[in-house]
């Protein structure tokens, strides 16, 4: 069909691209994440601190769904 033509021709390239820059920064940071310890207690709970504070902030600005009973 002439649109999905359309779209593959559009992102031949792009999706060439982006699969090349994907694997570049994989390879970049490959060495730094293997050097990475494992996260301490400490590390964790404080982790655990930052998520309920984000989540709190979330939440005060959820939109309450209407019920449809």
């Amino acid at each position: 069909t002439k649109p999905l033509s359309r779209l593959v021709y559009t992102n031949l390239k792009t999706a060439r691209t982006d699969s090349v820059s994907l694997q570049s920064v994989a390879k970049r940071f490959k060495e730094f994440f293997e050097k990475l310890s494992e996260p301490t207690a400490e590390m964790i709970e404080k982790a655990n601190e930052l998520r309920a504070v984000e989540e709190t902030r979330r939440l005060a600005h959820r939109v309450q769904s209407v019920s449809q009973s």
